[in-house]
């Protein structure tokens, strides 16, 4: 008969159980008395030995898990876990079962072992401390069938006395530790431990043991375990390619090489396993076409393959009667449709496609899926409306985040989904009244439609879940006044109105009754935030905040409650009428790591900052009216904006040195004055450097030019001279240069055709004594070239050994001294100017992504580059933060302006007549050549008019006045991405993206002088504009 008895051997020095007392113990267990005299002696054995002042316990119960610890002086000696599997014990109606404790006699210990041998087949699990390895004596169970060691703490080499328990069926090795401290295979390698002995085998377990191999040997050796219907070996090592001969396991169920640097396709001859219902390759670097007869074994449940940028595949047409339940293609690269043949699939449960190419519409049929629970299309292509789901009643995860849904949903769209717990609607295109409905659903705790077109006011949420947390409506079209009934909806976390229509007169002090609230975003409204208490006397009784968001809210000074706000990680009041100092307390926070003032008018600072430890990632001090020198400088700052602003001092030596892990800075638009320190060299990670508009002196260190990290270096108006460094290395990354108005000469340095990526170069107005730079048009990148204002001479006419200027739209030659014919050649040779509606695509945006190397579905790039120390305290920022409102606040802020939706940046007005320029590097294209000493004919060229209206130029002098009325609309992105683009994505995987936008609106004005800067407010947003001077 079979029996399942378990054994918990226990040593504590806490409880002390007399020797005598054992006996009543045992009595528990009932089985035979001779080996009940057995355990008996030895339990005594180990007791007597630790019973004086440590005391010792042994207790016997009946099912469940075994642990053993024995303690020597308050010093873990030995733990063991260790359980007995009644469906492996088959002997005298008896459970066996191994143990043994370090210091017990070694006689006991070798007779103990008498009783193991003496047993039929047995199943044991064993465990011990860390740092412990594995006994090699273990080959003495020779009748051992089970063996689990898993998470026990093992380390080091697996003993090859293994291999000798030619009876195991099941053996399991894993480990989840993450720690260098983690068991080995290598001598003995895969191949020796598992052949010829251990043939029996049908559950391999290895994960996390670091396996030492080489290309096919692995899968030789697993291939010749023929009974194996299990095999797990995730992050194991294990290096490509999956080889064809694991298609002889056809007894395989489960198979598991998760985790893997593989770089391998996945082979063809895998969909033969026939019998397989648990597939699971995620992680593993796979590249190529994924198999699709795969989907159809008829036998597969689950199917996980996510997180392989790499590889390719769509969606079959799924055969009826599938067994599939569970589905994770997220992070790989498969497109196509979604098959309306997904509803044969009448199991499937979980779907997870997100972060693929997925395009088309979404089949109705889909909402067949009765058995449907959780579904991710977040981060794909799908268009058309949203189906009904009507029939997966079931559902309770929703994310259709970042597609190109269109529609009005029903008011009773989402009626029958009592169930549902999370929607997520974010960035797409959904219009209409949000469904009242939806808030009413009894289990919803997740509500977020943000960066849509829902308009109409907000309903009262007096019905509303009493479960809900997270209520995201950002960035759509509602309008009217927030109703009172969401600050008594007590369950809230999170509240984002940012970025809407909504107007009237919010009591901040409101927030007291939300206990739970941790995150609060009411900016880009037309509300007026009132900060004044009610209570002045008590500031205590508020939520404990960790982002608060009121830019834009009409703020007369800061909130003094924030004072106590301890764990606040963000901090926004940006654009507002804040006037006087800045108080000392706020960079106190030890938590504070996005603080936002900008647009405010700030004039100095309360307090001394001398030995002020701060853990600010993110500081934007811009457009204020600060004065004096620089304040201080926090040592983790990543990005720092003091730009627009009164300082006038002379910017410390050091800097570059106290500044480790900086990515953009600008200290642009002040009066700073002084030479520019030489140590801005040295922080590694610079990408941005603004210092434009100031009075530096002296000339560019030279080492400026060998920063690889650099995008974009801005010098522009200061009072620099000398030479334009000439030792621009091959690894040049620069995207952006502007050295304009400054005192300049020499000639273009030669090797900036070395900076195969620069898109913007602007060396306009200095003395530069060169010829026609015909070298740059090696540079495909190359957009906007402003050469105006120097003393440049010769021909322009390049070889024709010279490659096109592919990308060149903005040339601004005028006030040189040039010569000659302007030659038709080099004019054909500007493509980008030319009407060509057919190949618009390729020219993308005017705006400058700082990460040339940025995949939205993988940020491992960024990773390689951040220093580890950073990491360590950026865990400390974040510990107490929750993942849903930190992963919510990364869509508010550094998604702020959608790619997509930056197509709508130029708007003109031609003779009172306004034309939206939806493309702008297509339809904007200038050319300036005037106040040269060209002769000739004008070339055809630029008499090839008649494909559309195009930007006209004066008749005389294009910096002359004209009577054209050009509004050229951009979305005003400041310092505030930087603290997304660097920090966040190393929490969580979602999509971000960081323009550099300001510098091309300054680059037009100083090209078209006529043009000024305005700021305007539209939906809720500000923008800086650029409008022809009236």
């Amino acid at each position: 008969m079979e029996k399942s008895c378990t054994l918990i051997v226990h040593f504590d020095m806490v409880t002390f159980v007399q020797p005598n007392k054992i006996d009543e113990m045992l009595e528990q267990l009932k089985i035979a008395d001779e080996d009940e005299w057995r355990l008996n002696r030895v339990a005594r054995s180990c007791v007597k030995e630790r019973e004086s002042s440590r005391g010792g316990s042994v207790v016997a119960n009946k099912g469940g898990m075994m642990n053993g610890v024995l303690k020597i002086g308050g010093v873990v000696a030995a733990s063991w876990f260790f359980s007995v599997a009644a469906a492996a014990c088959w002997f005298c109606g008896l459970v066996g079962f191994v143990a043994w404790f370090s210091g017990c006699e070694n006689g006991e210990y070798r007779w103990f072992y008498g009783l193991v041998l003496s047993l039929g087949s047995l199943a044991v699990k064993i465990g011990g401390t860390r740092d412990s390895v594995i006994p090699s004596e273990l080959y003495k169970l020779s009748d051992l069938r089970y063996l689990n060691l898993s998470n026990a703490g093992f380390e080091g080499q697996i003993p090859h006395e293994i291999s000798q328990l030619r009876r195991l069926v099941t053996l399991d090795f894993s480990s989840s530790f993450t720690s260098s401290h983690r068991l080995k295979l290598e001598k003995p390698n895969l191949e020796m431990l598992l052949l010829p002995n251990l043939t029996n085998i049908t559950e391999l377990y290895l994960d996390g043991v670091s396996i030492s191999v080489k290309g096919h040997e692995w899968s030789h050796a697993l291939s010749s375990l023929h009974k194996l219907r299990v095999l797990s070996m995730s992050s194991c090592n294990l290096p490509g390619p999956i080889d064809s001969s694991l298609s002889k396991l056809q007894s395989l169920t489960v198979l598991n090489f998760s985790h893997n640097n593989m770089s391998s396709t996945v082979p063809e001859s895998l969909a033969k396993l026939s019998k397989l219902v648990k597939l699971q390759l995620r992680n593993c670097v796979l590249n190529g076409s994924f198999p699709k007869d795969i989907f159809q074994i008829p036998t597969l449940a689950i199917l996980d393959i996510s997180d392989n940028e790499g590889l390719r595949g769509s969606l079959p047409n799924f055969r009826s009667r599938g067994s599939l339940y569970d589905m994770n293609l997220s992070n790989t690269n498969f497109s196509g449709l979604l098959p309306c043949e997904i509803s044969n699939l009448k199991q499937l449960s979980r779907i997870d496609l997100s972060n693929c190419q997925f395009n088309g519409t979404l089949p109705s049929s889909i909402s067949e899926l009765t058995q449907l629970v959780y579904l991710d299309l977040s981060y794909n292509n799908f268009t058309g409306s949203l189906p009904s789901f009507n029939m997966s009643k079931n559902l309770t995860y929703l994310s259709l985040y970042h597609n190109h849904l269109t529609g009005v949903l029903s008011p009773n769209h989402f009626e029958v989904h009592k169930n549902l717990i999370s929607i997520d609607l974010g960035f797409n295109f959904f219009s209409g009244k949000l469904p009242s409905s939806l808030l009413k659903l009894p289990c919803l705790r997740e509500l977020k439609v943000p960066f849509n077109q829902f308009n109409g006011s907000l309903d009262e949420f007096v019905f509303a879940s009493r479960l809900l947390e997270m209520l995201d409506l950002g960035n759509n079209n509602f309008h009217g006044t927030i109703p009172a009934s969401i600050f008594h909806t007590t369950t809230l976390r999170l509240i984002q109105l940012n970025g809407n229509k909504l107007n009237g007169t919010i009591q901040l002090d409101m927030i007291r009754k939300l206990s739970n609230l941790t995150s609060l975003g009411l900016s880009g409204n037309n509300l007026s935030v009132d900060i004044n208490y009610r209570d002045v006397h008590d500031l205590s009784n508020y939520p404990n905040l960790r982002i608060l968001m009121l830019s834009s809210c009409k703020l007369r000074g800061i909130p003094s409650f924030l004072r106590n706000q301890s764990t606040l990680l963000r901090l926004d009041l940006a654009d507002n009428e804040i006037e006087g100092s800045i108080p000392h307390w706020i960079w106190e926070n030890e938590y504070l790591a996005h603080f936002n003032l900008s647009k405010n008018f700030l004039t100095s600072f309360e307090g001394s900052f001398w030995n002020l430890s701060s853990n600010l990632l993110l500081l934007d001090l811009s457009f204020n009216q600060l004065q004096g020198s620089i304040p201080f400088i926090p040592t983790l700052v990543n990005c720092l904006d003091y730009s627009n602003n009164r300082f006038n001092s002379v910017i410390p030596l050091d800097i570059g040195n106290r500044l480790p892990f900086i990515n953009l800075l600008s200290f642009s638009n002040n009066s700073f004055q002084g030479q520019i320190p030489e140590s801005f060299c040295n922080a590694s990670s610079l990408h941005l450097l603004d210092l434009s508009h100031n009075n530096f002196v002296g000339t560019i260190p030279e080492c400026f030019a060998t920063m690889s990290s650099l995008r974009v270096l801005n010098f522009g108006a200061n009072k620099l001279r000398g030479y334009i460094p000439n030792s621009v290395p091959t690894s040049c990354n620069l995207k952006l240069l502007d050295l304009n108005d400054n005192l300049l000469e020499g000639i273009i340095p030669k090797s900036l055709a070395n900076c195969q990526n620069l898109q913007v170069l602007n060396l306009q107005k200095n003395s530069l004594t060169d010829r026609f730079p015909c070298f740059l048009s090696n540079i495909s990148t190359l957009r906007i070239m402003d050469l105006g204002l120097n003393k440049l001479h010769g021909s322009i006419g390049c070889p024709r050994s010279s490659a096109d200027w592919k990308m060149l739209h903005i040339v601004d030659l005028a006030s040189n001294n040039f010569s000659g014919e302007i030659p038709g050649a080099l004019l054909n040779s500007w493509k980008a100017m030319m009407r060509d509606d057919n190949g618009v695509s390729e020219f993308g945006h005017l705006f400058i992504d700082l990460y040339d190397h940025y995949d939205p579905k993988n940020f491992q790039d960024l990773l390689s580059s951040v220093d580890k120390s950073l990491l360590a305290r950026i865990a400390k920022l974040f510990t107490n933060a929750s993942r849903s409102i930190l992963d919510q606040s990364s869509t508010e802020s550094y998604n702020a302006v959608d790619i997509s939706r930056l197509q709508n940046s130029i708007t003109i007005t031609n003779k009172g007549k306004q034309m939206e320029l939806v493309r702008i590097q297509k339809i904007f294209t200038y050319l300036d050549m005037s106040s040269n000493n060209f002769e000739g004919p004008i070339p055809n060229e630029l008499m090839h008019n008649d494909e559309g209206t195009s930007p006209e130029t004066p008749n005389a002098h294009s910096h002359s006045e004209s009577s054209i009325d050009w509004n050229i609309l951009s979305a005003e992105l400041g310092c505030i991405f930087g603290f997304g683009i660097f920090i966040l994505p190393l929490i969580f995987s979602r999509r971000w993206k960081l323009w550099y936008s300001e510098h091309v609106d300054e680059m037009l004005h100083k090209i078209i002088p006529p043009l000024e800067f305005m700021y305007e407010h539209s939906g809720g947003n500000r923008y800086k504009t650029l409008r022809w001077k009236n």
